[in-house]
């Protein structure tokens, strides 16, 4: 089965955004570090102005976040 960030680029660039995973792995702590602590995916849209920030998570895990 693909990750939730996975299945939501997928999503996103079937609508037409111009998507990326801003999510990283830091090795030293071995965590993942989300763009200010909350984003894992930047999207924007050729047709529509602003950002997208995306949190993508697994329905279980959902009240983590």
């Amino acid at each position: 089965m693909t990750s939730p960030t996975q299945r939501s680029l997928k999503h996103l660039r079937d609508l037409g955004y111009t998507a990326q995973i801003v999510e990283k792995y830091n090795m030293f702590a071995h965590v993942r570090q989300d763009l200010f602590g909350f984003i894992d995916i930047v999207a924007i849209h050729p047709k529509h102005k602003g950002v997208l920030g995306i949190q993508t998570t697994t329905q279980t895990n959902v009240a983590k976040h």
